[in-house]
C-alpha cells in the first residue's frame, strides 16, 4: 500500500468495534474556541476527490450505513510510516473524520504530524459485504506551540473511472478557508497558513 500508489478497493471484514465507534477517538470537531483549550489549536483543511463520488460508487445498504457516504477517515501520526498491510484499529486513533469537499475544523495538539493514509468505504451491505478504498498519504503538517489555528490546504486526489488515483496535490484555498473560519469563529485568532508538504522519500 504505497503512498504514491492508487486507490485500491479491497474486500475486508470490518471489525464490529470500528462500526460502533470503538476504534479510538477521532480529532474533535470544533464549533467554538471555548472547546480548544490553551494547549490546543484548530486545524482547518479539506480533502477533495476529483471527480467526486457518485451515489453508485458507494454501495451502502446496511442499516445505518448511509452515515459513511462521502466520509473519509484520514489516519495521522507523529512519526512517518507507510502501511504495507491493512491498518489495525489502533491506527484510527487521532484520525480526522472529513466529508469529501467540505472544510473541516478539528482540534489538534500544537505538535507537527503526518498524514499517513486516507480510508473510505465503498461497500457496507446488509449481507455483511464490506469494502474499503485507500488514498495515499505522505504529507507533513507543521504546527507550532504558538498556533491557535492552522490551515493545511486542500489535499486533492484526481481519479479515473476505475478508482485509480492519477494525481495528488495540495491546493491553496486560504482566502476561502479564512472567510469560513472568521464567519465561524470571528477574527480574534489568526488562521496561519501552513500547507501540508510531501514527505521526502
Amino acid at each position: 500500500m504505497r503512498r504514491r500508489g492508487f486507490i485500491r478497493t479491497a474486500s475486508v471484514l470490518i471489525a464490529a468495534a470500528f462500526l460502533s465507534s470503538c476504534a479510538g477517538p477521532a480529532r474533535e470537531t470544533v464549533k467554538s474556541f471555548s472547546q480548544v483549550g490553551s494547549d490546543k489549536a484548530v486545524l482547518v483543511g479539506r480533502i477533495v476527490l476529483d471527480p467526486p463520488l457518485e451515489k453508485d460508487d458507494q454501495v451502502l445498504t446496511a442499516w445505518g450505513s448511509d452515515s459513511y457516504r462521502n466520509k473519509v477517515y484520514v489516519l495521522t501520526g507523529y512519526h512517518w510510516k507507510e502501511y504495507e498491510e491493512e491498518p489495525g484499529m489502533d491506527a484510527y486513533s487521532g484520525r480526522i473524520e472529513a466529508v469529501f469537499g467540505k472544510t473541516f475544523f478539528v482540534k489538534t495538539s500544537t505538535r507537527s504530524f503526518y498524514v499517513l493514509l486516507g480510508v473510505f468505504f465503498t461497500e457496507i451491505s446488509g449481507d455483511g459485504g464490506m469494502k474499503k478504498a485507500y488514498l495515499p498519504g505522505g504529507f507533513k503538517v507543521s504546527v507550532t506551540e504558538d498556533d491557535k489555528a492552522v490551515y493545511i490546504g486542500t489535499i486533492q486526489y484526481s481519479r479515473d473511472e476505475f478508482m485509480h488515483v492519477t494525481g495528488v496535490k495540495v491546493v491553496d484555498d486560504y482566502e476561502a478557508a479564512k472567510a469560513q473560519f472568521e464567519k465561524k469563529f470571528g477574527s480574534k485568532h489568526k488562521l496561519r497558513k501552513a500547507l501540508a508538504v510531501p514527505v521526502e522519500s
